[in-house]
């Protein structure tokens, strides 16, 4: 019967040591925890500001048109006729120049 009651405090004090053990390993990873938090919180806040600032530095869009701007042959300009049907009839008259452009109408 002693035997038993030695053995049972013997177990008793080891599961003391294991559950204090535990308790201050669990405080400890839980304060790794916050801080693994709090960083990934400070990461993101500042990806956030990087982000914006480079919103801020971005050259304006042009329509989407890319680098070089709108295409030349868009209807209007007076510019996608002089190729398609090769030479004009207003290129041979006399007096026709840069000031008379083929593509727009003329009274």
């Amino acid at each position: 019967m002693l035997a038993e009651r030695d053995g049972l405090r013997q177990e008793l004090i080891r599961t003391r040591a294991a559950l204090d053990y535990e308790k201050n390993a669990k405080a400890e990873l839980m304060a790794q925890v916050q801080a693994v938090e709090k960083d990934l919180v400070t990461m993101a806040q500042e990806s956030e500001k990087l982000r914006a600032e480079l919103e801020k530095r971005k050259p304006p869009s042009f329509s989407g048109h890319g680098a070089y701007g709108p295409p030349m042959t868009t209807l209007g300009m007076g510019l996608q006729d002089i190729y398609d049907s090769g030479y004009s009839y207003r290129e041979n008259r006399y007096g026709a120049g840069p000031w008379d452009p083929p593509g727009y109408p003329h009274p």
